[in-house]
């Protein structure tokens, strides 16, 4: 059902073998013996993905001394599925019909199957308790709900009209973030770090999971759709504001940009005009450089913990958000 993380092979071989383990957890725990659950749950797995979530939780869990996999293993799965089970309810709620170069799975299979599987994948995340452990799942649960909100206020940004880079930024912190921040703690909660240990990991995830965001809505009006999987401009078309067209608008007259308009319409005229200007005022570069000071944030805060092969992992993960692609 799951294919291996590119990710693996570039940089996090240290953790190879767990993350092997993980994609071995989400199999089992999505194969119910029912054709429709099965298929809808393992579609999305198909194609890979990069795993990043599964790799914080690892990561910090041997960053912070684990010994035993298991815990951390499980709790991996639990988060990777429930990213998962988030992008199937994003692609009914956008009528996405492709993710990741396949056919999403509400194409596939039909809204009423997506609804139902992602719900499942929900649940199926939260009765896995690690061992008959659930001290983690206030600080999962938190995370999953950061995202359900930071969704409902990018919905409520679209409709509204608000173009703030505030705003945006609020948005950010509840819809990746948070959730970024969380797999990182839960690591450190699995090798039973420090309260220091869990804060620094904490913040780690935080600033590596805006500054992926970042990227990720350059790739969205600048990126190529062969090797994002995704159709450029969905973001425009779907009503985002997100901060490329936020610093167009700041470049170009504030609330009298005459670019505010053409933002609006939702054409695929007024696409073309403003990804013509996003590239002409070098709007993505300065995006990247935003980027970039959160991931100087997240590589300062691994300073704060023993230097360690893991510890260099977490330091070219945080190097890779930069230079990726999709």
């Amino acid at each position: 059902m799951t294919g291996s993380s590119v990710l693996t092979d570039y940089f996090l071989s240290p953790i190879s073998e767990e993350m092997k383990a993980v994609d071995a957890c989400i199999n089992r725990r999505l194969t119910t013996g029912s054709d429709i659950i099965d298929s809808a749950a393992g579609h999305l797995f198909k194609s890979g993905g990069k795993r990043i979530r599964a790799a914080l939780v690892l990561l910090f869990s041997r960053i912070c001394g684990a010994e035993q996999r298991d815990k951390a293993v499980e709790m991996a799965a639990s988060m990777e599925i429930v990213h998962a089970a988030s992008l199937i309810h994003d692609d009914i709620i956008d009528s996405a019909s492709r993710r990741r170069g396949l056919l999403s799975v509400p194409a596939m299979f039909g809204p009423k199957v997506a609804v139902l599987t992602g719900d499942y994948m929900f649940i199926s995340s939260v009765l896995h308790g690690e061992d008959g452990d659930i001290s983690y799942l206030p600080v999962m649960l938190k995370g999953v709900s950061d995202m359900v909100q930071g969704e409902l206020m990018q919905l409520e940004g679209s409709e509204d009209g608000s173009i703030e880079e505030e705003v945006y930024f609020r948005i950010v912190e509840k819809k990746t973030a948070s959730f970024m921040s969380v797999c990182s703690e839960l690591g450190a909660m699995a090798a039973g770090g420090s309260e220091d240990d869990k804060k620094s990991a904490a913040a780690y995830g935080r600033s590596l999971g805006i500054a992926y965001q970042i990227i990720d809505d350059v790739i969205d009006v600048a990126g190529s759709p062969a090797l994002s999987g995704k159709n450029s401009g969905n973001d425009y078309f779907e009503g985002k504001y997100t901060l490329p067209f936020i610093r167009l608008i700041q470049k170009t007259g504030g609330a009298g940009s005459p670019y505010i308009r053409a933002l609006r319409k939702r054409t695929v005229r007024g696409w073309k005009i403003i990804q013509r200007a996003i590239k002409e005022l070098d709007i993505v570069n300065d995006c990247r450089s935003e980027a970039e000071e959160y991931i100087g944030r997240a590589r300062g805060e691994l300073h704060n913990f023993e230097e360690s092969v893991f510890r260099d992992s977490a330091d070219k993960l945080a190097v890779h958000i930069l230079d990726r692609k999709n």
